[in-house]
């Protein structure tokens, strides 16, 4: 469990919903309450998963105002990774759902593989491994600030090497 007071920190504010105009505020005071956890499984000696949740209130005191900013935490934040170590290297699939005040929720999925490279282990290099990544596996459409779209599904990949 966790608790965050917050003094003057500084978001965009409108009088009203029908003013057009957004100003910098300071908000006086505001209270974050949370609880976070972290579950790990060893489902056999290869595959594993870890789940881990955060949960967060924030309660804004300033009153009369439209924040741009100050409700766009996000209350639920839940993860999921399914980990399994094979001979030749590691493959994970992760879910993450987020859910923000007064939205709907969204669920992204994320797949990593890699592959060890064993024969760099005798050029003094602890560990060398080809990975590949792939974000937002479905291209899930979604908003981490609203009004602003985020990007869809992303692939990454190279070599990490450890010395």
């Amino acid at each position: 469990m966790f608790l965050r007071k917050e003094q003057d920190s500084i978001d965009w504010v409108k009088d009203n919903s029908s003013s057009a105009t957004w100003k910098v505020k300071n908000i006086t005071k505001a209270d974050v309450y949370g609880i976070e956890n972290h579950l790990k499984f060893d489902i056999t000696s290869h595959i594993s998963t870890q789940t881990y949740y955060t949960y967060i209130d924030k309660r804004i005191y300033d009153q009369g105002y439209e924040f741009k900013y100050g409700p766009s935490f996000t209350r639920h934040l839940l993860n999921n990774d399914l980990i399994v170590d094979l001979p030749f290297g590691t493959q994970s699939i992760g879910l993450t759902y987020k859910k923000k005040p007064n939205r709907r929720g969204w669920l992204l999925a994320t797949s990593y593989f890699s592959y060890k490279l064993n024969f760099l282990r005798r050029q003094n290099i602890k560990d060398a491994k080809i990975f590949l990544k792939i974000n937002n596996l479905f291209n899930v459409e979604y908003q981490e600030i609203e009004g602003i779209p985020q990007p869809g599904r992303s692939i990454s990949g190279g070599i990490r090497f450890e010395w």
